[in-house]
């Protein structure tokens, strides 16, 4: 019959083998995993916040252009028809406008807020609503050089005033026009922002 030659090696009983441990020991070593495990956790979590609070703020900027877009487009035909508080805070509101987009393209302080530029991939939706603002803010120009102009004819000669008058009226509704594409652009920034979290 065929018989099994093995041989059983044995080793020391105390070699490889770890001291033993008590139940306290056992119950300390669990409650101190617990607690690294706890530790990272709030560490990650910390990070996370963090994180998702850089992201609020430049979505907050974002929005806050979209509405400075439209703010400019109000106040400037409100100034158009001799409404409102004028050119003076016109010009402010664009100032604004300009600090908030700088802000997004290169990082730093802005409407109380600490925020980082953009990264490369918004880019080019932050160069389409530049790009727009400087079509934008050009027809706002316009717009209040030509009411400047026609304030100073409207006292002088009536037929002059009426032909201004009418060159306000292009203006407006080219601001309104350029106001609608700010939006849309604005609002595809904001979109792209939040998407590429």
């Amino acid at each position: 019959m065929n018989e099994t030659n093995t041989k059983t090696i044995r080793f020391p009983a105390h070699a490889g083998r770890l001291p033993s441990l008590g139940i306290a020991q056992k119950i300390g070593a669990f409650f101190l995993a617990l607690l690294l495990i706890a530790a990272v956790n709030v560490v990650l979590v910390e990070r996370m916040m963090q994180k998702s609070d850089s992201v609020a703020d430049t979505i907050n900027v974002a929005g806050k252009l979209r509405m400075l877009g439209q703010r400019v487009a109000l106040q400037t035909m409100n100034h158009g028809n001799g409404v409102g508080a004028g050119e003076v805070e016109v010009r402010q509101l664009m100032r604004d406008f300009e600090t908030g987009l700088a802000a997004l393209s290169d990082g730093g302080y802005v409407f109380g807020m600490y925020i980082e530029g953009l990264s490369s991939l918004h880019r080019t939706r932050l160069d389409a609503v530049r790009e727009q603002w400087t079509v934008y803010r050009r027809s706002a120009h316009q717009l209040l050089q030509e009411v400047g102009r026609y304030r100073n004819e409207a006292g002088s000669l009536a037929a002059a005033a009426f032909a201004a008058r009418g060159s306000v009226n292009m203006l407006m509704e080219d601001m309104a026009s350029q106001s609608t594409r700010l939006l849309e652009r604005t609002e595809t920034l904001m979109n792209g922002i939040l998407v590429d979290v």
